[in-house]
């Protein structure tokens, strides 16, 4: 906070803010048919509340505001703004609009507004984009195995932040231009890499997004543009490092202008009954590649920390999650949730990457299956094979089968056609027992509900 100045003086730089920006005038509003809509109001007062209050209901606002006082004195100023209206490349923009404001600085008109930019689930570009991916995902793999372990709905993750340091980041630069890929595609081979290399799977789906900040006037407005993709990986076990690095390259710039699209109905049409193969899709990891981006003040995050997350298999969300960032400094984190972090701690994860990264770098020769990478201990119980793509806990599945009410015993098996039969003892219409076991599948990993379901 620039030193004198007063609360009003504060509270017109965040309402000139407001005004400068159609995001932060937002809220959620429900349409006569119940579809929730964004609606921009003229002009807005936010208020100024406790920290402790700074949540945002999107119905209500987009945004909040909280001042620390040292006496009568502000000393920060901070804003709470609903990710649905505003990604993390425009709170970097409201980051500097309001230093500016806050320091007296003019600003220029902003070269776009939010509204320029909404386009429903029905608009031609989305819907063309849609089918895009739905064509691309057609046939992959369901999943990634890691382990076969049962959830919760609240679980702990580990995870592990590890510096770059310079001569790695010089690597990287070199190699990235000697294998002729971007830092993303360089740093996706690498993960994809340590993830089939640890589960045994190297045909896999990863999860990253698109910031969807193609042209000038995009990298200049606040709204919420970034979106999630799943990108496919058709990798191998004896191909070298260069050609997983070269294909996944291909894979993204094939893909960098599709990121507008309806991820919720790309996962609902993922998901029906006649491409689920009996598996709830989850992409087998998720890479997120942070630019460096100027911000002051930026707070060191702690090398290593257990947090809590919500396993919530609708939304696709990965296991395995590796974030690269240049924010305060260069540093990799590695995020593993539970069935890779009980086989495997986040540290050793990270470790494992940059090895991949190294050899990538200056080994690119070198196979997939000669990276000195250990598989994790559960591949041993898994069998491969089956239709869903995925490797299978065949005593995982019964588990699964028997914990339906009404469920006696029964046995499964992989017939060499790839499909999963299963005979059980029950007194539950095969139609009802199928339906309960889809709901409890994504509940238990390394599981498939059975293509052959024959009760007794």
């Amino acid at each position: 906070m620039p030193d004198g100045l007063g609360l009003a003086e504060v509270r017109g730089a965040v309402r000139a803010l407001a005004a400068r920006h159609e995001a932060l005038r937002s809220r959620l509003v429900s349409g006569q048919d119940g579809t929730l809509r964004q609606e921009v109001a003229p002009e807005v007062d936010p208020p100024v509340v406790a920290e402790s209050t700074l949540l945002v209901p999107p119905e209500e606002a987009a945004m909040r505001c909280s001042v620390r006082m040292a006496g009568s004195q502000p000393v920060a100023v901070v804003l709470a703004v609903s990710h649905v209206f505003c990604d993390a490349w425009g709170r970097q923009l409201l980051n500097h609009d309001l230093r500016r404001l806050l320091a007296g600085d003019p600003l220029s008109p902003p070269s776009a507004q939010a509204s320029a930019y909404a386009r429903g689930p029905e608009h031609p570009r989305v819907v063309a984009n849609t089918e895009f991916w739905q064509s691309r995902l057609a046939g992959v793999p369901r999943s990634c195995t890691y382990a076969a372990v049962a959830r919760d709905e609240y679980e702990k993750a580990d995870v592990a932040r590890v510096p770059l340091p310079d001569e790695l980041i010089r690597l990287l630069a070199a190699g990235g231009r000697a294998l002729r890929v971007t830092p993303t595609a360089l740093w996706a081979a690498a993960v994809s890499v340590l993830a089939g290399r640890a589960s045994g799977q190297h045909r896999q789906v990863f999860r990253t997004t698109y910031a969807n900040r193609c042209t000038r006037a995009d990298q200049s407005v606040v709204t919420q543009l970034a979106q999630a993709v799943f990108v496919p990986v058709e990798g191998v076990a004896t191909e070298t490092l260069r050609e997983r690095a070269v294909g996944i390259a291909a894979s993204l710039v094939g893909s960098y202008d599709r990121g507008e699209h309806d991820v919720n109905g790309l996962l609902s049409w993922l998901n029906q009954a006649q491409r689920r193969h009996g598996v709830e899709f989850c992409p087998a990891f998720e890479l997120n590649f942070v630019p460096r981006v100027h911000v002051e003040g930026t707070t060191p995050r702690p090398a290593a920390a257990e947090v809590d997350v919500r396993v919530d298999p609708p939304s696709a969300k990965a296991d395995l999650v590796v974030t690269v960032a240049n924010n305060p400094a260069p540093a990799v984190e590695v995020t593993a949730r539970r069935p890779v972090r009980d086989q495997r701690p986040a540290a050793r994860l990270a470790a494992d990457c940059l090895t991949v990264v190294r050899l990538l770098c200056t080994e690119p020769d070198r196979r997939v299956a000669d990276v000195p990478v250990a598989p994790f201990g559960a591949v041993e119980t898994l069998v491969f094979g089956h239709r869903s793509g995925i490797g299978i806990d065949l005593d995982q599945t019964r588990r699964l089968i028997e914990s339906v009410d009404g469920v006696e015993s029964c046995t499964v098996a992989l017939t060499p056609d790839g499909r999963l039969r299963a005979t059980v003892r029950s007194d539950r219409p095969p139609s009802a027992l199928r339906s309960a076991l889809y709901d409890r599948q994504p509940w238990l990993t390394a599981t498939a509900v059975p293509d052959d379901l024959h009760t007794s």
